[in-house]
């Protein structure tokens, strides 16, 4: 088997979603209550007034929904009629314990205070990658070959594709953000009793087979 190259990691992120299993319509009543459960469980995290944002004049219901920002870890928590969601900018798997905490104290704060209930899980790991030698159409190129390019101007600068399981999908794309960088995506779903450890570690295994399969390594 070639040698793994060495890929950095310019930007990543990780969201974690829990969708209600019916939305939670009970938020327009009690959205003081809710603010300050949300508020007072996030408190560890350094949530602050002015760092607590809603979006103004929504024009439907799946935009009525309440951010928490979180700079201390990089994070924004979101609550929404339909799920509470966890945005992590460059997420380190070292500490999926905080990770996990900050999912699953602010999703219990509002559970707590609509009586709503979790139909799934989503975990989403995305990250840029940039390979330190060769080139993105080297990697891709051994998975997906396109041969009358004729019609295409200039040369295939990388492919993409994706893969999909049950519960599970991957995609590897060029990236939009960097130069001669691969964008992969892998995004999980699991039962709604799914403890976060078990959430994290699967999708720690699905990003070390990704990687397998690109023969990329990180340091």
């Amino acid at each position: 088997m070639p040698e793994k190259i060495l890929a950095d990691i310019p930007f990543s992120f990780v969201e974690y979603q829990a969708t209600f299993r019916d939305p939670i319509f009970e938020v327009w009543e009690l959205r003081s209550a809710l603010l300050a459960a949300v508020f007072r469980a996030l408190h560890e995290w350094d949530a602050s007034l002015e760092k607590v944002t809603w979006k103004q004049n929504p024009t439907n219901a799946a935009e009525v929904q309440v951010m928490f920002a979180l700079p201390s870890v990089e994070a924004v928590f979101r609550d929404s009629l339909g799920g509470a969601t966890l945005f992590v900018n460059n997420p380190d798997w070292s500490k999926s314990d905080v990770i996990g905490k900050i999912a699953r104290v602010g999703t219990a704060a509002v559970l707590g205070v609509s009586k709503g209930e979790i139909g799934k899980q989503h975990l989403t790991l995305a990250m840029h990658l940039m390979p330190t030698e060769g080139s993105i159409h080297d990697i891709t190129s051994r998975y997906v070959r396109f041969e009358d390019a004729g019609s295409m101007a200039g040369q295939v600068r990388a492919y993409g594709f994706s893969i999909y399981r049950e519960n599970c999908a991957w995609v590897v794309d060029s990236s939009a953000l960097y130069v001669d960088a691969l964008f992969v995506r892998i995004s999980r779903t699991f039962s709604p009793t799914t403890p976060f450890s078990e959430v994290a570690s699967e999708l720690s295994r699905e990003e070390s087979d990704l990687l397998n399969l690109l023969q990329l390594r990180l340091e």
